[in-house]
């Protein structure tokens, strides 16, 4: 995510979604039957990798106002905490909290190929889920889905040099705080007695304006019921 005028995100493709309910939907039902609650109470700490894809259009490329109007794909480094609270058999609450590193990127202008490179912006979030747990054998695996608040670390303009030497005001967002969906699911591996080995995978989608930002979160940690 940058701060980079109103230059924000990608549309979120169909096919994901349809695949992704699918999954949770099969997931769901073999849940059903092999389910096996022992704790009311869950705990995790992960890091990841969550992988930004390009976002923006050259149709947005206003000279003077938007003159880097593509955000090419990237990835930064995200940690995460997280609380789930088991309601009825498998069906859990979640909160989760998420901050996302910056990276350095390169912009190009689309008329004269001019170049800049600046760092992204930091951004956390923080969403309500729905979790579903079943068990099998050692481990428990979980789809989720919610929803919350997406905010940019508040960062001052930029003044850079472009590759032609020519100079680059780099505006701060002026929206800090956004919509944000997530979706996905992931397993824990019991190690030993309470404490589980996480793998969890999530897909965000940010609305924020004028475009969408779409992005998904490979991450790994541990985890403890209680």
């Amino acid at each position: 995510m940058t701060g980079i005028n109103k230059c924000l995100m990608n549309l979120m493709h169909k096919r994901f979604w349809k695949k992704t309910v699918v999954v949770i939907i099969a997931a769901l039902l073999y849940g059903a039957s092999t389910y096996a609650e022992e704790t009311k109470n869950n705990v995790s700490v992960i890091a990841g990798i969550s992988m930004i894809g390009k976002y923006g259009s050259v149709d947005n490329f206003m000279p003077g106002v938007n003159d880097f109007p593509v955000v090419p794909a990237h990835h930064v480094f995200s940690f995460s905490f997280s609380y789930a609270r088991n309601l009825w058999k498998g069906m859990h609450t979640e909160v989760d909290f998420r901050s996302f590193s910056s990276t350095e990127i390169t912009l190009v202008e689309p008329v004269t190929n001019d170049e800049i490179t600046l760092d992204t912006s930091k951004h956390y979030s923080l969403t309500a889920n729905a979790m579903y747990r079943w068990t099998k054998d050692r481990f428990v695996f979980y789809a989720v889905a919610g929803a919350g608040i997406d905010k940019i670390a508040k960062t001052e303009p930029q003044v850079l040099q472009s590759k032609m030497n020519n100079q680059v005001i780099v505006a701060s967002p002026e929206d800090l705080t956004d919509l944000v969906i997530d979706v996905g699911g992931g397993a824990d591996v019991r190690l030993w007695k309470s404490l589980y080995l996480r793998v969890d995978i999530r897909y965000f989608y940010i609305f924020s304006s004028p475009e969408r930002i779409a992005s998904t979160t490979f991450s790994a940690g541990v985890s403890y019921a209680f």
